[in-house]
C-alpha cells in the first residue's frame, strides 16, 4: 500500500497489544499504529478521529465490539480472537464487520492481517467510488430528458429521477416501492403484469406500452423499456429502465396494428406487417435518439470549452454513458436483429491513428490513483484509414487493457499498433498488442482464458471478479474480422496480448512508409481562425437539435443559418445561395422528403435543384436510407450528432462539390 494507513487496535490484553504491534515494526508495514484497551475508550477515540482500519479483540472489560456496531463499523473492522464461535463471527459479519479472524499462533496468523487490512482498505476506497457513482448517476438522470426508475432484486423500485417526479406530481416517498402502480391505467394492469412479471421471472429486457397517470389527473401513453442490472459477476441487482411519452404517437400505432389486420384479411400479412413493425420502429428510435442528440452533441461541443480536470473527468463519462444508452437503444429498436440474433459488423471508415489515441486517452481515467503509466506506440503505418467496425475494434482493445490495468498494481502498460498492405489481395492488415508489467499468467492455465466462463486461477475471480466471458467475446470478434488473438505470459513479470485483423483500406490513406510521429493537421481546427466559404442551411423543426448542428458548425469553423420547416427551406433556398443543407425528415406540414423532391424538381429555382442535401435524422433503419438516396440526397448522417461524424460529412461533401465544379 502506497499510503500510510491509520490502524486503530481495540486490545485489552497488554501482550496482544505489543504482540501485533511488534510485527507491524518487523515487517515495516506502513502502518500508524494506535491502541486503546476498552470499548469506552475505542468509542471515545472513534468519535474524535478518523481511522482506516479497526482491529478488535471480542471480549473485553467492558463489552464487545457489537455494543458499539454502530459508530465501529463505520470504519472497516477486523474481529481477530481466540475464543470466538462460528456464531458470533456470523453475527459480526451481519452487524456490520468487514472480516473475522482467529488468533491461532499455529496458523500464523499474524502473517494474515496485511492481506486482511489492504481488503478492507480495497474496500472502502470501492465503497467511496460506489457513492461517488452514485451521485454522477442521480446528476446525470436528473438532466435527462426521460422518466428513468430502477428496482432491487425484489423488485420494489428504489429511484426516479426529477422528470418522473415531475411528471405524476408526486414525492419520492410516494412513488418508491410499488406506490407508483396505482397510477397505471386500470384496463392497462392487466397486460402490464403480464409482461412486466414474465421479464422479473426471466430476467430478461422488456418493452411494454400503458398509461401513466400524470400530475393533473389526466392519463399519458408511455413506452417503458426495462434491462436487467447485471454485474460483471453475474449477479443480479434488479431493473433500470426509461418512459417516454407516446402519446402523440398511438393514435398512429392504432392505425397501423388495423393495417396489419386488414393486410392478413387480404393474405399479403407478412410483406405488411414487416412494413408496420419497421415503421413503428423508425417512429420510437427517432423519439428516443432526438433528445439523446441534445445529450451528446453538447457534450461534444462542451469538449472544446475550458475545462478543469474533474469536469473533463464528469464529461467524459457523460458522453461514454450517453454512448452506452445509444448502444442499448439501438439494439432494443432493431428489430431484425432480435428476431433473427444475427451477429453483424457495421464497417465506417475508421482512423485508426485516432481510435487508439482515443482509447488511451478514455483510458486513463481507470489508472488514476494507480501507479501505472499507460502509454501507445505506432510501430509503422502503411495505411492510416480503413473500412472496419470501430465499435467493436474499441470493444477488444477496451477488454484487455482493462484486464491488463487490473492485474498490473504498478508498472508499465504499453498499446502497440502497426498496420501493413497485404500484397496477395490488397487488403490491409492491422497489428494491435497489449503489454503489461503485471502478476502474470502460468503457462499451463494459460489455455484456459479464451474459454467462456473460464479464468485461468479461481482465487483471481474472488480478488479480481469477472465472468471469464471477455477474452472469449474478443476471440470471437478477432475471427468474425478475419484475425486471430494471441498471448505471452509469464508469472510475475507481465502479459502481452496480441491480435490482428483483416481490414479494406481506404486507398487515400496508404502511404507504404513508416508514419511519422507528429500529428496530422486538422483540416477544421476551429483555433486555424479562418471561416469555410461554403454555405450551409439547416432544415430541423426541433430547436436543441438546431443549437447541436449550429455550434458544432461553428467549431469546424463553418457558417450556417437554420428554418424549423420544409416550406421555409424551401424560401430561403430560392431566396439565398447555399451550397450545402442538412435535411431533418420527420417535421410537421412538409418533411424532408418532400423537401427534397420539391427543390429536385425546380421549385426553389433551377440552378438550386442539384444542390448537397445531407439527410439529417433519427430514423436509422436501412429502409430510410435507401429511401433518401432515391429521392436524391446525397448523404445520410444519424443522429446523435458528434463532431466526427459532421467532419466527416463535410469532407465528403467538399469533395464532391469539388469534382462537380471541374466538370
Amino acid at each position: 500500500m502506497a499510503s500510510i494507513v491509520k490502524l486503530l487496535h481495540l486490545e485489552d490484553d497488554i501482550v496482544d497489544q505489543k504482540t501485533i504491534q511488534r510485527f507491524i515494526l518487523s515487517e515495516k508495514l506502513p502502518y500508524q499504529y494506535i491502541a486503546v484497551n476498552s470499548i469506552s475508550d475505542a468509542k471515545l477515540k472513534l468519535e474524535q478521529e478518523q481511522f482506516d482500519v479497526v482491529i478488535s479483540d471480542y471480549k473485553l472489560v467492558d463489552g464487545t465490539p457489537l455494543d458499539i456496531a454502530e459508530i465501529l463499523f463505520k470504519t472497516p473492522t477486523i474481529i481477530v480472537t481466540g475464543t470466538g464461535t462460528e456464531e458470533i463471527a456470523v453475527n459480526a459479519m451481519k452487524m456490520g464487520a468487514h472480516d473475522y479472524l482467529i488468533k491461532d499462533p499455529g496458523n500464523n496468523f499474524l502473517k494474515i492481517i496485511p492481506h486482511r487490512v489492504e481488503s478492507a482498505i480495497k474496500q472502502k476506497i470501492a465503497k467511496q467510488a460506489l457513492q461517488e457513482s452514485d451521485e454522477r448517476f442521480r446528476n446525470v438522470t436528473n438532466s435527462a430528458p426521460v422518466l428513468i426508475w430502477m428496482t432491487d432484486k425484489n423488485n420494489k423500485c428504489i429511484f426516479f429521477n426529477k422528470p418522473w417526479l415531475e411528471f405524476r406530481g408526486r414525492l419520492i416517498d410516494e412513488e418508491v416501492g410499488n406506490g407508483w402502480k396505482y397510477g397505471i391505467h386500470p384496463e392497462d394492469k392487466f397486460k402490464f403484469n403480464e409482461i412486466h412479471n414474465k421479464s422479473i421471472v426471466n430476467r430478461s429486457p422488456f418493452k411494454i406500452q400503458y398509461r401513466l397517470q400524470r400530475y393533473d389527473g389526466s392519463y399519458r401513453w408511455v413506452l417503458d423499456h426495462g434491462v436487467p442490472r447485471i454485474t460483471k459477476d453475474g449477479e443480479f441487482h434488479g431493473f433500470i429502465g426509461s418512459c417516454i411519452d407516446i402519446t402523440e404517437n398511438i393514435q398512429t400505432e392504432i392505425q397501423l396494428k388495423e393495417a396489419i389486420q386488414r393486410a392478413e384479411f387480404l393474405a399479403e400479412t407478412a410483406e405488411i406487417a414487416n412494413k408496420a413493425k419497421s415503421s413503428f420502429l423508425a417512429m420510437m428510435s427517432h423519439e428516443i435518439r432526438t433528445p439523446m442528440n441534445a445529450v451528446i452533441g453538447f457534450s461534444e461541443i462542451l469538449k472544446d470549452t475550458p475545462l478543469n480536470d474533474e469536469q473533463s473527468s464528469y464529461l467524459n463519462q457523460i458522453s461514454v454513458s450517453g454512448e452506452q444508452l445509444i448502444s442499448i437503444i439501438n439494439d432494443i429498436l432493431d428489430y431484425s436483429k432480435i428476431e433473427s440474433d444475427k451477429f453483424e459488423l457495421d464497417h465506417n471508415t475508421v482512423d485508426i491513428t485516432r481510435l487508439t489515441s482515443d482509447i488511451i486517452s478514455m483510458m486513463e481515467v481507470n489508472i488514476q490513483g494507480k501507479d501505472i503509466k499507460l502509454s501507445l506506440e505506432i510501430e509503422k503505418l502503411e495505411v492510416k484509414r480503413v473500412y472496419s467496425d470501430e465499435v467493436r475494434i474499441n470493444q477488444i482493445l477496451i477488454n484487455l487493457i482493462s484486464n491488463a490495468i487490473k492485474f498490473t498494481p504498478k508498472g508499465n502498460i504499453k498499446l502497440t499498433l502497426k498496420s501493413s498492405i497485404l500484397p496477395e489481395n490488397n487488403q490491409a492488415r492491422l497489428d494491435f498488442s497489449i503489454q503489461d508489467s503485471g502478476i502474470g499468467i502460468s503457462k499451463k492455465k494459460q489455455h484456459l482464458l479464451f474459454q467462456p466462463f473460464s479464468q485461468a486461477d479461481i482465487s483471481i475471480t474472488h480478488e479480481f471478479g469477472g465472468t471469464g466471458l471477455g477474452l472469449a467475446i474478443c476471440k470471437k470478434l478477432c475471427n468474425i474480422m478475419g484475425g486471430e488473438i494471441s498471448l505471452e505470459s509469464e508469472e510475475g513479470k507481465g502479459t502481452k496480448f496480441s491480435f490482428y485483423i483483416i481490414v479494406d483500406p481506404d486507398e487515400k490513406s496508404i502511404t507504404r512508409v513508416p508514419f511519422p510521429n507528429k500529428k496530422s493537421e486538422n483540416k477544421f481546427d476551429k483555433n486555424s481562425g479562418r471561416k469555410c466559404s461554403k454555405k450551409i442551411l439547416i432544415v430541423d423543426d426541433n430547436i436543441v437539435n438546431q443549437n447541436v448542428a449550429m455550434t458544432l458548425l461553428d467549431n469546424l469553423n463553418y457558417e450556417s443559418t437554420a428554418v424549423s420547416n420544409g416550406k421555409d427551406g424551401l424560401a430561403l433556398i430560392k431566396k439565398e445561395k447555399f451550397d450545402i443543407v442538412f435535411m431533418d425528415l420527420v417535421m410537421p406540414d412538409m418533411d424532408g422528403y418532400e423537401t427534397t423532391r420539391n427543390i429536385r424538381s425546380g421549385e426553389s429555382g433551377i440552378d438550386n435543384k442539384d444542390i448537397y442535401i445531407v439527410a439529417l435524422s433519427a430514423l436509422v433503419l436501412e429502409e430510410e436510407k435507401i429511401k433518401c438516396r432515391q429521392i436524391g440526397m446525397n448523404d445520410f448522417l444519424a443522429k446523435p450528432l458528434t463532431k466526427d461524424t459532421l467532419s466527416k460529412a463535410l469532407e465528403d461533401a467538399e469533395e464532391t462539390l469539388k469534382k462537380f465544379s471541374k466538370t
